[in-house]
């Protein structure tokens, strides 16, 4: 059976305004050449709240320090490790050691060389504790390094780590200025950014806006194309979508489903959609009744109409998910299977687990953000005709931190994307993770999840990834119906930046503006 849309309205009172997928891929200015000139002012919801790129905390920080910074890799779209300030790297066989060879043109705006002994340095200060990075424990098992050469850095893992070049591609894992770090050590960097990247800092209003400049010595002569970029804050996603309709700004670099909606039917506004692995969960405690019966949660999973929940709660904007941690934006995605709703298989399941008359517990949600509670609602509606009586309680942020997060029978999380795969996994679901929240600990997935970080061949890691997607598919620890959308808006004249399934990478320095952009 499935539920049309004004049936899933009706569960949550009719108030979700829905709309279709409008399948908008990143842009390219196909057949005109790329002009260069001109000011290009985008709009973001958060100041910064450190100009150092190890302790940002925001998407305008992560902005911040991809212009300013590079980093020893990058993280392409289809989320491997790609070029950035090194131009290759070789493992050895275990996977504990890697040689990454840095570009010989790579210099500061100061004219110094960007060398080894750089590298070496921004990632002690990221691993050092008294840094306070939010990223100090998603680079790697990082042990030691040794600085080879000017050119050449190895650096080794305590334990066998094939993700280390993607990983070390981390939003807050850029390369600065040994010296300014000797010399006035990280607060030094809110100060003098000895900017590496393709801009430099130009003026500071901290209140309202940053300028950046070209960097000279940026080793890439081709960019950037514009000859200034302006960030300007805006405090609510009110206003900064009135003043990119007002055109006060050229982009809003992200926006909400419901302003989506609207700025996408506006004369000259390009609307931007990328797909993400960003998910809520319903997440179900292993060792709690009735949620510790594997058949309960399998019936629960068939009793979801997948598509009606990205219409109520997405308004349309992702795709459905079949309760994978990964998604197919994931290089070694597997999906075993793709439960339908079928509310007779979920009472037979039911029935088979002794609660023929219907099985009851709570479902505990955060207040914010609102997708959460209209996901519990979702499913305590859908879940009813199959015999779930489900209770919804709803609790401020604080208090769900507090009281319910790995201690409930089930709730739902929401969580953003990772940069690798295995840090999911790691993060999540092995028995020793930070933040295990299913008390699943399950030794077998332990063990791959350890045999495919030393597992550098391509095929055999794939093959691995798949056991391990069988696995969750087969114990359910978590219900996760669908993958949200990133979205946001440009006026027509701007150009060729990106939209990345992480978010956090715009590449401006590609930007450019058509003839037809205001004159500033």
């Amino acid at each position: 059976m499935r539920i049309n849309r004004r049936g899933a309205l009706k569960f949550l009172g009719g108030s979700v305004a829905l709309a279709g997928a409008s399948g908008i891929l990143p842009l390219r200015a196909a057949l005109a050449e790329a002009r260069r000139g001109g000011t290009l002012r985008v709009s973001v919801q958060n100041h910064p709240n450190d100009l150092s790129p190890f302790n940002t905390l925001n998407n305008t920080g992560f902005l911040i320090a991809e212009l300013l910074y590079v980093g020893l890799t990058r993280i392409d779209h289809k989320l491997q490790a790609a070029p950035d300030l090194a131009q290759s790297w070789e493992a050895n066989d275990k996977a504990t050691e890697f040689t990454f060879h840095l570009r010989p043109d790579a210099k500061f705006q100061s004219g110094a060389q960007v060398t080894a002994a750089d590298v070496k340095a921004s990632i002690d200060a990221m691993l050092d504790p008294k840094t306070g990075s939010g990223s100090r424990s998603s680079i790697g098992p990082i042990s030691d390094m040794e600085v080879v050469d000017d050119l050449t850095i190895k650096i080794r893992t305590s334990s066998p780590y094939a993700d280390l070049p993607i990983a070390i591609g981390d939003m807050r894992m850029k390369i600065v200025s040994a010296k300014v770090l000797k010399e006035q050590g990280v607060k030094g960097l809110y100060k003098d950014a000895d900017a590496c990247g393709p801009f430099k800092l130009g003026k500071v209003d901290i209140e309202s806006k940053l300028q950046f400049l070209p960097n000279e010595n940026y080793w890439d002569k081709s960019f950037p194309y514009v000859d200034a970029l302006e960030l300007r804050y805006y405090p609510d996603l009110n206003s900064e979508a009135l003043a990119f309709q007002n055109g006060e700004v050229d982009a809003m670099l992200e926006t909400d489903n419901a302003t989506f909606t609207v700025l996408k039917q506006t004369p000259h506004i390009v609307p931007r959609r990328q797909t993400t692995a960003r998910f809520y969960s319903l997440t179900m405690r292993f060792d709690r009744e009735p949620l510790n019966d594997i058949r309960v949660r399998q019936a629960l999973r068939y009793t979801l109409d997948r598509q009606a929940m990205v219409d109520i709660v997405l308004d349309g904007y992702g795709r459905v998910a079949y309760d994978n941690i990964l998604s197919d934006d994931y290089p070694y995605y597997y999906q075993p299977e793709k439960p339908t709703r079928d509310i007779e298989k979920a009472k037979a399941l039911l029935k088979e687990a002794g609660h023929e008359n219907g099985v009851s517990f709570t479902i505990f949600t955060a207040d914010r953000p609102i997708g959460r509670m209209k996901v519990a609602l979702a499913i305590q509606e859908m879940a009813k005709p199959a015999g779930f009586n489900i209770e919804v309680r709803r609790l401020p942020y604080d208090e769900y931190l507090s009281k319910v997060w790995k201690k409930e029978t089930a709730y739902v999380a929401s969580w953003g994307m990772k940069s690798t795969m295995d840090g999911y996994y790691t993060s999540l679901m092995t028995s020793d993770a930070p933040w295990a929240d299913t008390g699943w600990n399950n030794k077998e997935f332990d063990d791959l999840v350890a045999e495919e970080q030393r597992t550098l061949d391509p095929e055999k890691r794939r093959e691995l990834f798949r056991k391990l997607q069988e696995l969750t598919n087969r114990d359910v620890p978590y219900i996760i119906p669908f993958y949200q959308d990133y979205l946001a808006a440009n006026w027509d004249y701007v150009n060729d930046y990106e939209m990345h399934p992480l978010q956090y990478t715009h590449r401006l320095e590609r930007a450019w503006l058509s003839e037809n952009a205001p004159k500033r």
